[in-house]
């Protein structure tokens, strides 16, 4: 869900920037809009509610160092690891994030660790939004990455194909 993105670009933040641990973390605030607190499901049961969940995907990117269909999958639903860190999960409602809702979607996260040692990400915005859109570069690149986890190289090749130049084909169903 768009509105769990900037929680989640701000904790992979952390993450690399810090070298932090999914074992080390006790403690993970998220401030951020009403709406967003809101996405509360910690232990999603199906693909749809870890989508529209902030706790569990946040949890997730944590763990794997990035978040894709693998990561939302019907097997990482039971990764022990990501479910407990989805329960250190602490929504706060900011209201100066609330105020920019909905031409603006922000979060900030701060990790407590074991050690009590606290890092803050600051305020993040999701990126690629109408005022800053990705570049084709951007795009063919995560496309490359999403539909690599799913499916072989070479019909990622010619999907990615199709889809650029979707205009000149004479059937949609060919995608």
């Amino acid at each position: 869900c768009r509105w769990s993105q900037p929680a989640v670009e701000g904790t992979l933040g952390l993450q690399k920037n810090h070298g932090i641990k999914p074992e080390t973390i006790n403690k993970i605030k998220v401030f951020t809009f009403h709406e967003a607190v809101r996405l509360t499901c910690r232990r999603p049961l199906t693909t749809e509610e870890a989508q529209y969940s902030l706790p569990f995907p946040l949890a997730a990117a944590l763990v794997y160092g990035r978040l894709g269909a693998l990561e939302l999958s019907l097997a990482a639903l039971k990764d022990l690891t990501v479910l407990r860190l989805s329960e250190c999960v602490e929504m706060i409602e900011e209201e100066k994030f609330n105020a920019r809702f909905p031409a603006q979607r922000f979060a900030r996260v701060e990790i407590e660790t074991n050690q009590g040692e606290i890092y803050d990400s600051g305020e993040v915005e999701p990126k690629w939004d109408a005022a800053a859109p990705p570049t084709d570069d951007e795009l063919r690149e995560k496309f490359r990455w999403l539909a690599r986890e799913l499916l072989p190289d070479p019909r990622t090749a010619e999907l990615e194909k199709m889809i650029w130049h979707c205009e000149a084909l004479p059937d949609a169903a060919e995608i």
